[in-house]
């Protein structure tokens, strides 16, 4: 019986990290639009908060099985902040980035910030 209980306590503590979403900040000194790529490693919905507290979705459909970064685009007002599952590459160059955190990006393998 315990073997049984120590097994779902495994089983969902491997669910419940596989499922926790990814998170990159960062800001930007550009006023106008910008744009970031990413690759994930799954198909999933990634949201972006552009600095004004609205959660923007954007379906992602290829995975970087494919190797095609989803362009994300829109204008920085305050911290961006992007969540998704499985973010393994992110691109933010060219941006004007004056600060960036993927410290809990915990699936990112690649990372382009010029």
């Amino acid at each position: 019986m315990k073997k049984v209980i120590l097994g779902a306590i495994a089983i969902l503590l491997l669910i419940n990290q596989t499922i926790s979403a990814d998170e990159i900040r960062l800001n930007s000194s550009k006023n106008d639009v910008i744009s970031l790529g990413i690759i994930t490693s799954t198909a999933t919905t990634v949201g972006v908060d552009w600095g004004d507290g609205n959660l923007v979705n954007t379906e992602i459909t290829e995975t970087d099985i494919d190797g095609n970064l989803t362009t994300l685009s829109g204008t920085p007002v305050g911290e961006i902040i992007i969540t998704g599952n499985g973010i393994t590459v992110f691109d933010c160059g060219l941006s004007s980035i004056t600060a960036l955190d993927v410290t809990q990006a915990t699936n990112l393998i690649k990372l382009s910030a010029n």
